[in-house]
């Protein structure tokens, strides 16, 4: 299932990061394209506690930066200093962006820890590689699915070449058509030649 896959691609992510870096909170916000907001998605602490859930709308100065191309957004940052407290007790806290065709997919929160320019580098890292994941999930599904069509189209084809009666023939089509199509119901017209 894409949903799980898609899951498995975060979890890796986020243990992987907290592994690697000293940080102790880490979230994955995942746009909510019916409501317009990045929502909690998985999250992973050092201490096991829960994440503080939140979103962020698709219209925040954060997405807007993120999707201009910056890197990270920063709480240090003079846009950020202005904007009131969203998240309770947070002190420090990094967006960076997960970019799947040019757009935020989703965003990668780290929180209450200062990231050495190294350690900035990697999270980038790891957001492009988990971007190059999901669109090549998505790609293989994509090709899978063209897969199931072409063999649905042979089949169809090879159904109705030993067809030799008119009427079960334009049947055929019809039926295996709709099928191929997922569709609830169909209609076959042809050109009446005498009234056009």
């Amino acid at each position: 299932d894409a949903q799980d896959e898609l899951e498995t691609i975060y979890e890796n992510m986020v243990a992987n990061l907290l592994s690697l870096l000293d940080v102790h909170s880490i979230t994955i916000l995942s746009l909510d394209k019916l409501r317009g907001v990045y929502t909690h998605h998985y999250s992973l602490k050092k201490n096991g506690a829960a994440a503080e859930l939140f979103t962020i709308s698709e219209q925040d100065s954060i997405v807007a930066e993120l999707s201009r191309g910056k890197p990270f957004v920063a709480s240090s940052e003079p846009f950020m200093t202005a904007r009131p407290a969203f998240l309770t007790g947070v002190k420090t806290f990094y967006f960076f962006p997960i970019m799947v065709n040019k757009k935020v997919e989703s965003i990668l929160g780290i929180f209450d820890d200062v990231l050495k320019e190294s350690d900035l580098s990697v999270v980038a890292v790891f957001c492009k590689q988990t971007a190059l994941s999901i669109e090549n999930q998505r790609l293989h599904r994509d090709l899978y699915d063209k897969f199931d069509r072409f063999a649905a189209v042979s089949e169809l084809t090879q159904s109705i070449t030993s067809i030799l009666d008119y009427e079960t023939l334009l049947k055929t089509i019809l039926e295996k058509s709709a099928e191929l199509l997922k569709a609830e119901q169909g209609s076959l017209m042809l050109v009446d030649y005498e009234t056009n």
